[in-house]
C-alpha cells in the first residue's frame, strides 16, 4: 500500500530524454521527493502514457505518481494498477 502523499518534497519532470526524466525521477525519489508529476512537452498521448509507466515502475511504492493534464492516461494507469 502506498504512504500517505508527503507533499513537503513534490518533484515535477522536466525536459530530455526518456531515460533521462526516469534517472532524475529516480534520484529525487531517493532523495526524498515523494510526489513525482510527470510533465513533458510536447509529447504524444501514448508517448505520455509509456513515461508515467516506466516513471512509476521505476520509483516502486515510495513515491506517488501523477500525470500531468490527461486524466485519461491517468485512468488507464490506474486500471493497471499504476501509478
Amino acid at each position: 500500500m502506498r504512504p500517505t502523499p508527503d507533499l513537503r518534497c513534490y518533484f515535477i519532470t522536466g525536459r530530455g530524454s526518456r531515460d533521462h526524466i526516469i534517472d532524475v525521477a529516480r534520484r529525487a525519489v531517493a532523495g526524498g521527493a515523494r510526489m513525482v508529476q510527470v510533465r513533458s512537452k510536447p509529447i504524444t498521448a501514448r508517448e505520455l502514457y509509456a513515461l508515467t509507466e516506466a516513471v512509476a515502475l521505476a520509483v516502486g511504492e515510495t513515491a506517488h505518481v501523477l500525470v500531468d493534464d490527461r486524466i485519461d492516461i491517468a485512468l488507464a494507469l490506474r486500471r493497471r494498477g499504476l501509478p
